[in-house]
């Protein structure tokens, strides 16, 4: 018994419609792309080599064709997500934890690109949060098959600067407390 995958499915989820014989035949997806925006710092640094690789690996399987973007923190994401979404990207994915897909998202607002989201963060609540979890292959099969949410957007004013958070945002002692629960 095979399971995971649906009837008239290769093994690649790809639909496969019959033939005039009655046999089925592979259906080609459209080639999708995509900028992916890798953090190789977020969770396990020394994994990020293998991640990356895997990333790309299920990515051309999917048929998605990645535009890549290595994460450095001298260099703000805001314009790299803006002028991915201008040539006509519709899919920007995070490859990175909550504070990354932040950074992405809030680039994002008012435009009709899709944010993907493969967890190789620390602690993931965002992606736990909506049912994204599991593997990397698991992940980026959703891309493909999952379905796409609106989801609410807040954002903070401090000064001159703001700052949008999806699930929660922390101020004052509490944001100096946050990262200290990793040591817990």
């Amino acid at each position: 018994m095979t399971f995971g995958r649906r009837k008239g499915r290769d093994s690649a989820g790809r639909s496969m419609k019959p033939q005039s014989s009655g046999k089925r035949r592979k259906v080609t997806q459209r080639l999708m792309r995509a900028k992916l925006i890798f953090n190789a710092t977020s969770g396990r640094a020394e994994e990020s080599p293998q991640q990356l690789a895997t990333i790309l690996a299920e990515m051309q399987d999917q048929r998605i064709l990645p535009e890549v973007y290595t994460v450095r923190p001298d260099i703000p994401l805001e314009p790299v997500v803006r002028h991915a979404i201008r040539s006509g990207i519709k899919l920007v994915v995070v490859a990175g934890g909550d504070g990354t897909i932040d950074s992405v998202m809030g680039s994002m607002i008012g435009s009709d690109a899709t944010l993907g989201i493969i967890p190789i963060g620390t602690r993931n609540n965002l992606a736990f949060n909506l049912g994204i979890g599991g593997d990397i292959a698991t992940s980026v099969a959703l891309l493909r098959g999952g379905r796409r949410l609106k989801i609410d957007v807040g954002r903070v004013h401090c000064g001159h600067s703001r700052h949008w958070f999806l699930e929660a945002t922390a101020l004052g002692l509490m944001s100096d407390l946050y990262p200290m629960s990793d040591d817990i």
